[in-house]
């Protein structure tokens, strides 16, 4: 069983510890004003200075639902056909909480940037001072120009998209995200799975069009920064969204849709798409730095490193690589960013053939989770320093099973691995309200009557990812049954990784495990030349 990195008290960097209260975005049914049809027209004069100079004045002259219906109908990149892929009950509900913590960068994660372990990272913060310099002119000039929010999107966009771009691009150029010289699968019998029992994890705070291939900048400085580095990344994307909070910070509804903009756009989620012809694809996610402003994830490291990638296995089989990173905060899962993200790559023409998320644990242990439960621990703090409580899935009670099984190809991934090292391990540990204690549970079935308290992967949101991708999947071969279309047995499933002691030389072991996650994946491939 994973127990999942969390960060302790004296791990916390000391602007996070002494976050006093901060002042949250009020949910949309506590404003008094409604929009009505007639007043959507009115919404094009927040592209005339003259008539509204903020979005703030607009927002106090029409109300929040006005402004909230001009920013839903602004066009902007995403995956293609989202919206149309999330079963309908599912993306409704998830906005039902959308408020409760707003989405994208927050303070909190914004003030690491002055902590002294950031701070002395000078070489993995100017990396992508090109792009940052740029976006900040380019910001700056369209804000005293007052130009439109559509405007002032499509600059967050552009540079938030470079931003993704260049980090990729750069961790490409690593051997560990080159494919090996002569990939051969092993057959031999799979050592057997070496389910981990440890307690349950401490309440302590936790874990459309193509990009650019332009390289990163070649300064001096950033020259000692490891390739496979994805806390950078992470970095610039403060930076960035410190900038347009600085510009907008009165202007909440704006903030909120630009913030979201930035991270849809340096995440990969706009960029995810897939090129190659007559292979496979396979959609892979990883997480943000975690754990410290030290810590670096080697999920999202992976995902940095494999995006675009193309595998190749015996008899010419082969699969595309697409990557997104997502963020450790409660905000964005309520919001149904992981439905909204993944509902495409599920059905229709962009469907892919393999979804895997994963995330990094708290030991040195590949583990495949086998059982994911739809068990969120209340008690555990996000990068924003806030506990999550309930999490809502999008589908009522009686829709939510306690447990949900990884689709992938365990089994045959091990079994072609065979006992090379580290050994990736089939977990299926679990531990249940009438239980308390972890055990293995053997099938779903024996699962019946039990209430989750923790799947495979924990309790946190790396468990949930799991389950909330699953449960989507679930609803989506349902949806295609009842309307006569075929159903998708597209593999789906957790991968956690070793965790990064960052008192040692992180670079070899990041490469390690970047090296051996391509190696699992490789070894999937066959079995989806097999899936009917």
């Amino acid at each position: 069983m994973t127990t999942e990195h969390h960060i302790s008290p004296a791990q916390k960097h000391t602007l996070t510890s002494t976050t006093t209260q901060r002042s949250e975005a009020p949910s949309l049914e506590t404003e008094q004003a409604t929009a009505q049809p007639e007043q959507i027209g009115q919404l094009e004069q927040l592209h005339q200075p003259q008539q509204h100079s903020t979005m703030r004045q607009f927002q106090q002259t029409h109300g929040n639902h006005a402004v909230q219906r001009w920013l839903d109908q602004t066009p902007i990149a995403r995956s293609p056909g989202a919206a149309a892929a999330i079963p309908q009950h599912m993306a409704a509900s998830s906005n039902q909480t959308r408020q409760k913590y707003p989405t994208g960068s927050t303070k909190v994660e914004e003030r690491q940037l002055r902590d002294p372990a950031v701070v002395k990272e000078q070489a993995a913060l100017q990396l992508f001072q090109q792009v940052i310099s740029a976006f900040s002119a380019a910001f700056d000039q369209a804000i005293a120009a007052k130009q439109s929010h559509a405007a002032l999107q499509q600059i967050v966009a552009t540079y938030g998209t470079q931003l993704w771009s260049q980090a990729t691009a750069r961790a490409a150029t690593s051997p560990a995200a080159q494919p090996a010289a002569q990939p051969a699968p092993q057959t031999t019998a799979p050592a057997a799975a070496q389910t981990t029992t440890q307690p349950a994890p401490q309440t302590k705070a936790p874990a459309a069009a193509q990009a650019t291939t332009q390289p990163a900048p070649q300064a001096t400085a950033t020259q000692a920064v490891d390739l496979l580095d994805d806390r950078p990344l992470y970095w610039a994307r403060l930076q960035m969204a410190q900038k347009i909070r600085g510009a907008l910070s009165s202007d909440r509804t704006a903030l909120q849709g630009l913030l979201d903009t930035l991270d849809e756009s340096s995440r990969g989620r706009t960029t995810a798409t897939f090129v190659a012809t007559n292979v496979k694809r396979i959609l892979v996610s990883g997480f943000d730095p975690f754990g410290g402003t030290a810590t670096s994830n080697p999920s999202g490291s992976a995902a940095l490193a494999l995006d675009g990638q193309v595998l190749a296995g015996a008899n010419g089989q082969q699969a595309e690589i697409q990557s997104v990173v997502f963020p450790v905060r409660f905000g964005d899962f309520d919001a149904g960013t992981i439905e909204k993200f993944f509902g495409p790559y599920l059905q229709g023409p962009a469907a892919v053939d393999m979804i895997v998320t994963m995330s990094m644990d708290d030991g040195n242990v590949f583990n495949l989770d086998r059982f994911v439960g739809r068990y969120r621990n209340p008690r555990h703090r996000d990068n924003a320093d806030r506990r999550g409580g309930k999490a809502d899935f999008g589908v009522p009670r009686d829709q939510q099973p306690e447990f949900l099984e990884s689709t992938l190809p365990i089994n045959e991934i091990r079994g072609r691995l065979g006992n090379t090292t580290p050994l990736v391990n089939d977990d299926g540990a679990v531990v249940t309200k009438e239980q308390q204690q972890p055990f293995t549970a053997t099938s779903l079935q024996a699962l019946n009557g039990q209430t989750a308290r923790q799947g495979a992967g924990g309790d946190f949101l790396s468990n949930e990812i799991s389950y909330r991708t699953l449960l989507l999947r679930s609803r989506v071969n349902e949806n295609a049954k009842q309307t006569g279309q075929a159903e998708k047995n597209i593999p789906v499933g957790h991968l956690h990784v070793p965790y990064l002691d960052p008192s040692t030389d992180m670079a070899p072991r990041r490469a390690e495990i970047i090296s051996r996650i391509r190696e699992i994946l490789q070894a999937a491939l066959p079995s989806l030349y097999t899936n009917p």
